[in-house]
């Protein structure tokens, strides 16, 4: 993590969602897991409500952000540099905007110096999987009241903004089958300390929770069990469960699971895919080698996006991520198998390695870095799955 090293200070704030909950406000980790659930859900409830997939617009100069012809208020976060790979605060101003678009990453900085927190004092960094664009936008919005916050892509990287004035349907509470799907999403896609992810998710959405042992019971129309084992230092979401109040919380098949189907990787094969391979967005198909042996595609109102081997990259590629090796589980697995995918991905979590997880019809494919493949193979083998070269 470079800089940003775990310190054992503690602060408590007023007016905050994150108030309740015992963690130590100068470890990033613990920070990021807290605010990740309730920014998820907002930013999921923002991109159906407000983005609607439209052309994006940012006027600093009227410090406004326009999604087709409605303007939404600014806050400019910061930036990431394509050139050197690092991310700029907007409280630095190098570009001399208004002090009113910075105020955010302003008070974003004072609570940093606060908690003793590094990534938000930092005026310049490298990026890394943990300090990127959006985690530090996830815990300036996190931290805040009712923004959203958007990435804007451009030649020279990106910029982040933060806005508000959206409607209020953004920022109310999700249901039960929401939370275990947002849930599941950020076990897959992020290494969190999973009880600091679910209580801060649950304050945040004002539903009342209480613990037994290492059962967490959430109060939705019907109550949610989410069973939690020790996983080194933290705690690990390993099922959750949804049955109608006053149960018990033992004997159902309608379970979600990540830790309940055996040890030492269930027997499980793990096979290591050729080349490199690319996370892309695509202006349209009609350049994309169906042929290929890898090619995964995926469409929604919002985003074309391709998944392929490098060298087959198209041309009207509009936004990419090289350099990302895959394997996939062996086999053929049966829809009724549960937990397989979040076993995986858990494991990889718990030693900060990051995710893009593709399922097909068949099986599961699992990308990493291309610099932390060889250390996933390494913990999953450990963990008693077989490595097929």
């Amino acid at each position: 993590m470079g800089i940003f090293h775990r310190t054992k200070k503690k602060e408590t704030t007023q007016g905050s969602f994150i108030d309740g909950l015992d963690l130590d406000r100068g470890n990033w980790f613990q920070v990021f897991s807290a605010c990740l659930g309730k920014m998820m859900a907002i930013q999921t409830a923002c991109s159906e409500l407000v983005v609607k997939g439209q052309d994006w617009n940012v006027d600093f100069a009227e410090g406004t952000i326009r999604f087709g012809n409605r303007a939404y208020p600014i806050q400019f976060l910061g930036s990431e540099s394509a050139a050197d790979n690092t991310w700029l605060w907007g409280w630095e101003n190098i570009n001399g905007f208004s002090e009113e678009i910075i105020q955010l990453a302003q008070k974003t900085k004072e609570k940093g110096e606060r908690f003793g927190l590094k990534p938000l004092t930092t005026a310049e960094f490298a990026l890394d999987d943990t300090c990127q664009g959006h985690n530090l936008s996830i815990v300036t919005c996190g931290l805040a009241e009712k923004y959203c916050y958007y990435r804007g892509p451009h030649a020279g990287g990106a910029i982040f903004v933060a806005f508000s004035g959206v409607p209020e349907e953004v920022f109310v509470p999700v249901d039960m089958h929401k939370f275990i799907s947002i849930t599941a999403q950020c076990m897959q896609q992020f290494p969190i300390d999973h009880k600091l992810f679910a209580e801060g998710f649950l304050s945040w959405n004002r539903t009342e929770y209480d613990w037994n042992g290492h059962t967490l019971t959430a109060h939705f129309h019907e109550d949610l069990y989410m069973e939690l084992e020790q996983a080194g230092e933290c705690l690990r979401i390993c099922s959750m469960t949804n049955r109608p109040s006053g149960t018990k919380s033992h004997g159902t098949k309608d379970r979600t699971e990540s830790g309940d189907r055996g040890k030492k990787g269930d027997g499980m094969n793990i096979k290591k895919i050729p080349g490199t391979f690319s996370i892309c967005k695509v202006s349209d198909y009609s350049q994309v080698n169906r042929d290929a042996v890898f090619c995964f595609t995926g469409q929604t109102d919002e985003e074309k996006s391709l998944v392929c081997l490098t060298e087959h990259v198209p041309e009207n590629t509009t936004e990419r991520e090289d350099g990302w090796k895959a394997f996939r589980i062996q086999g053929m697995l049966d829809f009724s198998l549960i937990g397989i995918l979040a076993k995986i991905t858990s494991l990889l979590a718990e030693n900060h390695i990051g995710i893009f997880a593709i399922s097909t019809y068949h099986t599961d494919y699992i990308l990493t870095r291309q610099e932390h493949y060889e250390r996933a193979l390494q913990v999953l083998e450990a963990a008693g799955y077989f490595v097929e070269a």
